[in-house]
């Protein structure tokens, strides 16, 4: 796992994705993690909703840590900054250090979580909507996954 940015050819290629997390005046540290042969980015957030069960929480003072919903696929290696490293908050640090195993787990659970129901809502369309997969930024990424052919 290595803390990076992603580069703007990464926003540029994915602007019209309003659920892919952007800021303008600075970008978002993420934690690459491979996982299923595929390589994601998950972004470090503040002020994550409490009750948002698809995280990972670093700093319970301001609900901050990695916001797995908002994770995306890295579908090309250019798309890391090598150039930049992200300063990362010393308690964010301390949170996940040493605790690769614990991250990945509870991400790949996500990813499991998504998955499926991605696919019975796709085979149930008259299903409630679900706003764990409505929100989320893997939406643009349902080839990478094997959900859309």
């Amino acid at each position: 796992m290595e803390f990076c940015f992603l580069t703007s050819e990464f926003y540029d290629k994915y602007k019209n994705c309003k659920e892919i997390l952007v800021k303008q005046d600075r970008p978002y540290t993420v934690l690459i993690i491979e996982t299923i042969g595929k390589k994601f980015a998950i972004p470090f957030r503040s002020h994550i909703n409490p009750n948002n069960h698809d995280c990972y929480i670093t700093d319970k003072s301001i609900n901050a840590g990695l916001d797995f919903q908002k994770s995306v696929i890295i579908t090309n290696d250019a798309y890391i900054n090598t150039l930049e490293r992200p300063e990362v908050r010393n308690i964010d640090y301390m949170a996940i250090h040493f605790k690769d195993f614990e991250i990945k787990r509870k991400f790949e659970s996500f990813l499991k979580y998504y998955m499926n129901e991605y696919k019975r809502h796709k085979d149930n369309p008259d299903l409630k909507r679900n706003a764990r997969i409505e929100f989320c930024s893997l939406q643009y990424f349902l080839n990478d996954l094997g959900l859309e052919e």
